[in-house]
């Protein structure tokens, strides 16, 4: 019985291991193609990499997309992934959350300030529940990031930021008091210095 578990359980681990590498040869070859958005769409959708149960398989595909998304050819084709991205923030696994951050972040850093000011909106959404995340390098990470997803808002989207980020005052606070110094730190620098966190009483 147990030779015969051993021989499955190597199975599994080869057929995971395959399908490991097809997926990041897959989704390399679609960024690097020479394509439009809309064909990589419609190609990306077929086969949703990004919707895949396990976190060792998220993870690396996650990871190549990061190599991919510091190359700005490649970056201002990810925002086509963005419901996916997105999804996997809300994943159990600490390790999965940070790699679609640092993958946003590069992703935000290409764009062009219009694209990532709609985008920037829609983030701000999906980062607060983060800030209280159980790993305190998640918490770090997604107050960091939300910092920038700010700046990055211009024209008629500042004034539906500032109605979001309304609703961050209160966390941030809590988090001044955070049991990991960098992220009380930071809570603290973000409250004290950006001009939209400034305490206004009705």
């Amino acid at each position: 019985m147990s030779i015969v578990s051993t021989a499955h359980l190597r199975n599994l681990e080869k057929s995971l291991k395959a399908q490991i590498r097809s997926s990041l040869e897959a989704v390399h070859l679609l960024l690097c193609a020479d394509v439009g958005t809309e064909e990589f769409a419609a190609l990306y959708k077929a086969q949703r990499y990004l919707r895949h149960p396990s976190p060792v398989m998220l993870s690396l595909v996650l990871r190549g997309l990061i190599t991919l998304s510091e190359t700005p050819e490649t970056a201002r084709k990810i925002p086509v992934l963005l419901p996916d991205i997105m999804e996997t923030l809300q994943d159990a696994n600490a390790d999965v959350k940070m790699k679609a951050l640092v993958l946003l972040r590069n992703m935000m850093g290409h764009m062009k300030r219009e694209e990532a000011s709609v985008i920037a909106l829609q983030l701000a959404e999906k980062l607060l529940p983060l800030f209280d995340d159980v790993s305190s390098q998640v918490r770090e990470l997604s107050i960091s990031f939300f910092e920038g997803v700010m700046k990055t808002v211009v024209g008629r989207n500042v004034k539906k930021m500032k109605k979001k980020v309304q609703r961050v005052l209160l966390p941030l606070f809590l988090h001044m008091n955070d049991q990991i110094e960098s992220v009380a730190k930071l809570a603290l620098l973000m409250v004290s210095m950006h001009p939209w966190l400034v305490w206004r009483p009705s």
